[in-house]
């Protein structure tokens, strides 16, 4: 039971990171960085190494560098390159996550992994927060939802098992906050 709830949660979470990526292909969503959809692949893709290294559950993390993938190769065709002192922090945060992993342990590897998912993805929330936008709402709901189903899942409870979940949860729920603010 817990394998079909982790994985449903990974397959809702890339699903809602495809549909993101062929709704900027048709126009009905804003491009932004290619850089920082470059960035979020490594840095998910160091996230996916480490999970499977803790030997935890690593579904989502998958679902994560998947769908991140498919918007990249949208941005890639479509979108503007820009780099700027996030592109660098998080290039910055992802070498030190791989490091972290492959010095100190697996867990080390994962806690900075998410640190740098987090610190990459402020511009977004940041963005959202001076103009929000009620259309994004499902989109940061449902991968808030599929990290719960994820934290569910996961139980007992680890860093390399859990904390994708619990930092997944938190920051999505805050952006589906922000988007409903009024203007």
């Amino acid at each position: 039971m817990k394998e079909l709830l982790i994985n449903s949660a990974a397959v809702l979470s890339f699903l809602n990171l495809s549909w993101f990526a062929v709704k900027v292909w048709r126009g009905k969503a804003a491009l932004t960085s290619t850089a920082s959809w470059l960035m979020w692949v490594v840095i998910d893709l160091v996230i996916l190494g480490s999970t499977i290294a803790t030997h935890k559950p690593y579904a989502l993390a998958l679902s994560y560098t998947l769908g991140a993938s498919a918007v990249l190769f949208v941005q890639l065709k479509l979108g503007k390159w820009i780099w700027t002192r996030v592109e660098t922090v998080s290039a910055i945060g992802s070498a030190i996550s791989l490091l972290l992993w492959q010095i100190l342990s697996p867990e080390c590897g994962v806690i900075a992994g998410i640190m740098a998912l987090n610190i990459s993805g402020f511009p977004l929330l940041m963005i959202l927060w001076k103009n929000p936008d009620r259309q994004a709402f499902w989109m940061f709901t449902t991968t808030a939802i599929a990290c719960l189903m994820t934290l569910i899942g996961t139980w007992p409870w680890t860093i390399g098992g859990s904390l994708l979940s619990v930092s997944g949860i938190l920051y999505n729920a805050t952006l589906a906050g922000l988007v409903l603010r009024k203007k």
